[in-house]
């Protein structure tokens, strides 16, 4: 379908990848016909940044041996009720190296310097660091925090301007510093001088 040039982008946002019946992986259920195109796109980025962390994990010492507890970067957190706390596994990857350490990765597609969605945050609180609007957080969390992002959104995790970086609760170490995907550890306490 070729769409207007004058409305794009407002057009393309709108348009669904059609899934068809036969030949669909076992996880897709047969009631999905369509899917957001954007939302695609945005799954696609998201596997290409998870794949770029693989192959970072793979340079590790620590983790060369380390067994994956979960990989789920396609999909939104576990549903729950309010007030039920978080699934203490729900990232978008978790790896138990060989000492029983647990590292965990939230994965973002985000690729700009602009956090709109406050896609940060929400990773920061399903990671532990942060508490959830109106709840306490009791201590650090167990095991290693990290956060995968673009080039572009690592920029702004370099400045400690938001969340409790200012106040010197936690910091951020960017663990892998080249190529397009970055990998930033979330370490308590404020950033080493």
């Amino acid at each position: 379908m070729k769409l207007p040039s004058e409305t794009w982008g407002s057009d393309a946002k709108r348009e669904h990848v059609v899934l068809p019946v036969a030949e669909r992986p076992q996880l897709v259920s047969k009631d999905v016909a369509d899917h957001s195109f954007i939302e695609v796109l945005n799954q696609c980025a998201t596997l290409e940044r998870l794949l770029d962390t693989l192959a970072w994990i793979n340079t590790v010492a620590e983790l060369q041996q380390a067994m994956v507890v979960l990989c789920n970067p396609t999909t939104s957190s576990a549903s729950r009720k309010k007030g039920e706390p978080r699934p203490v596994d729900d990232h978008d990857l978790v790896l138990e190296d060989r000492a029983g350490v647990r590292w965990k990765f939230e994965v973002s597609a985000v690729a700009s310097e602009k956090d709109g969605n406050g896609k940060e945050k929400k990773d920061l609180v399903s990671l532990g660091v942060l508490p959830e609007d109106g709840s306490d957080v009791s201590g650090w969390p167990s095991g290693r925090c990290h956060l995968v992002v673009s080039e572009e959104f690592a920029r702004r995790l370099r400045e400690p301007t938001r969340h409790g970086l200012r106040l010197g609760l936690f910091h951020y170490a960017e663990v892998k510093a080249g190529g397009d995907t970055r990998i930033f550890e979330v370490r308590q306490g404020p950033k080493p001088t």
